[in-house]
């Protein structure tokens, strides 16, 4: 997830930084249903903004999709 988020178009990672800090998942037989604790990191002209929150995604098992639920 931390992959998808950083390296997606439009995302410049000079201004923005996604990290993963935790994962709980749960197996389903074509994908894996994941909830992530996301920190995020974006430069601002006057300020740095520095937040923590949750996504949820589907993810493949080959782990070359990522649909974002939340």
């Amino acid at each position: 997830m931390e992959l998808s988020l950083n390296h997606k178009p439009g995302v410049d990672t000079s201004l923005e930084k996604f990290k993963v800090l935790e994962v709980s998942f749960y197996e389903g037989p074509k994908v894996y249903t994941c909830e992530f604790k996301v920190n995020l990191k974006q430069k601002m002209p006057d300020r740095l903004v520095d937040t923590t929150g949750f996504m949820k995604a589907d993810i493949s098992k080959d782990f070359n999709t990522v649909s974002r639920l939340y």
